[in-house]
């Protein structure tokens, strides 16, 4: 999670079940990156499929992966929690993989943002370079508020 201080964009939907208090501000448009540009990771993950260790979701087709052929692609959405409580163990996942995705990135870290703070959280994702590109996604964010369940979905287009 990256915290920022202030930030004066306003819209996002409040959170159902949540009273208002955790919300997203925006989803950023995906960033991309060549996996070929990234070929020390793109070789870890390809390592970690094959021993059977990787610990991200698998959406399929990770047979014969080439990193000229892919690209991963990183949702960013900002948050801001406008409770008095930390929102905790704060996750992302992709709802519904579209065609050509592979597979998204594990994200093993214990996310939280402090009351009244705004952070941002991402997501990546592999996709098959030759996969169709601009497909409207939705992601879930997962947290818990003063030990509540908060979940709530946000819109995202790719690069």
């Amino acid at each position: 999670m990256h915290e920022n201080s202030g930030d004066s964009r306003a819209g996002g939907d409040d959170c159902r079940g949540g009273r208002g208090a955790l919300r997203h501000q925006y989803a950023q448009a995906a960033s991309e990156t060549r996996a070929q540009d990234a070929a020390d990771t793109f070789a870890a993950l390809v390592s970690q499929i094959e021993n059977n260790t990787f610990g991200g979701k698998i959406f399929g087709g990770t047979g014969d992966l080439r990193a000229e052929e892919c690209t991963f692609v990183t949702y960013t959405v900002r948050l801001k929690n406008r409770g008095f409580f930390p929102a905790e163990w704060i996750s992302m996942e992709l709802l519904e993989p579209a065609e050509g995705d592979v597979l998204a990135l594990p994200d093993d870290s214990r996310h939280a943002l402090p009351a009244g703070s705004m952070g941002d959280m991402q997501l990546t994702v592999l996709r098959r370079t030759d996969a169709q590109t601009g497909a409207a996604r939705v992601l879930r964010v997962t947290c818990y508020v003063f030990g509540r369940k908060i979940v709530f979905d946000v819109a995202a287009a790719d690069a």
